[in-house]
């Protein structure tokens, strides 16, 4: 990442337990990151590991804060449960998703589909679907 001509957005999906390490291990690493922006926390729901702790936070907290305190460029910004258990795709996003017609789509299609499957939830939330409850998201994401 210190050789990019463009500024880098780093961004986490999980536990931060290997980010504090670097942080930790290299303190001017944060500020070569242009953005950060983690999965984790919450701020007006409970938590889905505790019942005030998000499960990224909650795997490892003393990481949690290490990272967030480091000197990054900007204030991390940190995506909690508050959106990503309201940002669900509806059946008919789900569809354009599966059409691969534009490389936003494309990408959104291929990590969660196994060659030649179609992109369909395995779990609904009302009448709008998450991507994380796709049954391939284990493939995907190892260990989350």
């Amino acid at each position: 990442m210190a050789g990019s001509p463009e500024p880098v957005t780093l961004v986490t999906m999980g536990p931060l337990t290997d980010i504090a390490h670097r942080v930790t291990a290299d303190p001017g690493w944060a500020a070569r990151i242009d953005r950060l922006v983690t999965r984790g926390g919450s701020v007006n729901m409970p938590g889905n590991a505790e019942p005030g702790a998000e499960a990224n936070i909650a795997h490892d907290p003393a990481a949690a804060a290490a990272v967030v305190h480091a000197e990054w460029l900007r204030p991390p910004l940190m995506v909690g449960l508050d959106v990503t258990h309201v940002g669900t795709f509806t059946d008919e996003e789900f569809a354009l998703v599966a059409e691969r017609r534009t490389p936003a789509a494309r990408y959104l299609a291929e990590p969660w589909t196994p060659t030649g499957a179609s992109v369909t939830p395995s779990a609904s939330r009302g009448s709008a679907r998450s991507p994380t409850c796709w049954p391939t998201w284990p493939r995907c994401c190892p260990g989350s």
